[in-house]
């Protein structure tokens, strides 16, 4: 019977030791790494001429596609500074004050504005360049006779936009359908006057907030329908 050396052994345990190694390394290499990616420009669908554009982080086991109703717990991460929840649209919180707006938008323009949403009242409009970004009013705006600013220390009541770049968690911006809103947020409420109809959900994460349809003329409210093929121009939130 032939005798094992030292060095016959020794070769066996580091010939063992070298094939547990490698078949480790087959093993981790055939796991399927990471369950999310990144897209920079998700497909949100859009009034004619205009189109959104944000960051998000989407999972790929997820489907948010319309034909496929969101849990209301669910939300699709978006950049914060483009954000619209119950109190705060964009960078700027409802109770700032003017200043704070001035301070979080440094190169924007403040400006009185009249018939954004009524012919016979005025917001206060934040503009960047040539792009409309944020209308507000604060507690001493008087919305009818105010040719001015008010002073910077006064505190904002009450927040718009009409840009689709601002965006709620759950994906809803300025250009979806009503009907659109009512798959993630449930059964909506409706109002309507002469310039504009708009709806309510009772959903936590938008119940102090109003979705717009803007019609700017004189109208037979007891004619008009809600529908929700009706698209939103306007995300409003306030006290």
């Amino acid at each position: 019977m032939k005798k094992y050396t030292f060095v016959d052994n020794l070769f066996v345990l580091l010939s063992s030791w070298f094939l547990a190694i490698l078949m480790q390394g087959c093993q981790q290499s055939s796991v399927t790494g990471g369950n999310q990616f990144v897209t920079t420009k998700p497909t949100v669908e859009s009034s004619p001429g205009t189109q959104s554009s944000v960051n998000t982080i989407i999972n790929t086991n997820k489907d948010f596609s319309d034909n496929k109703k969101m849990n209301n717990t669910e939300s699709i991460r978006t950049d914060s500074n483009n954000l619209i929840t119950n109190t705060q649209l964009g960078k700027i919180r409802l109770r700032m004050t003017i200043k704070d707006v001035k301070r979080f938008y440094p190169n924007a323009h403040l400006k009185i504005v009249s018939g954004t949403l009524d012919n016979a009242a005025s917001d206060i409009l934040v503009m960047e360049k040539d792009e409309k970004l944020v209308y507000f009013t604060t507690e001493n705006f008087d919305e009818v006779e105010m040719k001015q600013l008010p002073d910077e220390s006064d505190k904002i009541d009450f927040l718009m936009t009409d840009n689709p770049r601002f965006v709620t968690a759950e994906g809803i911006t300025v250009g979806r359908t009503f009907g659109d809103a009512e798959k993630i947020y449930g059964k909506p409420k409706f109002f309507s006057n002469s310039f504009f109809d708009f709806i309510t959900f009772d959903n936590a994460s938008v119940n102090k907030m109003a979705f717009y349809f803007v019609h700017h003329k004189e109208a037979n409210n007891s004619d008009r329908v809600y529908s929700p093929e009706m698209r939103i121009t306007h995300i409003g939130t306030g006290k």
